[in-house]
């Protein structure tokens, strides 16, 4: 158990990669905090799979700072602290290209980028305190493009 003891908020963790780390930082027994925006029944699921003992079930949307802010103190309340961020919420919007508007082009900007940007802000000086890891994720979308997300 190579995360006995730590603690791991995980953004987007209610579907895909998130909920894979969710379970696997779980199964290495870290306490995990599970975030979904909108799709509480899936996050409910990955909750029942960790174990409600070890899990921290969130609604926040880490594109807002309040919620982020929420997000953070309520890890804390629970947890006694943060070891690990994994900042994975990101979302694909479409038309993903020059024939958007800007506001889609900004939601992608967002939910992609400016949230990770608020959550290492209000997370890292809570780990200045003693230690932690942050963990960005990306979509290989980002490197190689791809026509569905055009569609």
């Amino acid at each position: 158990m190579r995360l006995k003891n730590k603690v791991a908020l995980i953004t987007g963790s209610s579907r895909g990669i998130g909920r894979a780390t969710a379970i696997l930082f779980a199964k290495e027994g870290a306490k995990v905090v599970v975030n979904y925006k909108e799709n509480k029944k899936e996050a409910e699921k990955v909750v029942k799979q960790i174990g409600k003992e070890n899990c921290l079930l969130c609604q926040a949307d880490v594109t807002d700072e309040k919620d982020v802010k929420k997000l953070t103190t309520q890890t804390i309340k629970q947890f006694g602290g943060i070891d690990i961020l994994v900042n994975n919420a990101g979302e694909i919007f479409r038309p993903g290209d020059w024939h958007c508007g800007k506001e889609i082009w900004q939601k992608t900007i967002d939910v992609n980028l400016t949230s990770s940007w608020l959550m290492i802000k209000e997370v890292a000086p809570f780990m200045l305190k003693k230690s932690g890891s942050i963990v960005n994720t990306v979509s290989v979308y980002g490197f190689l493009g791809a026509a569905p997300v055009l569609a």
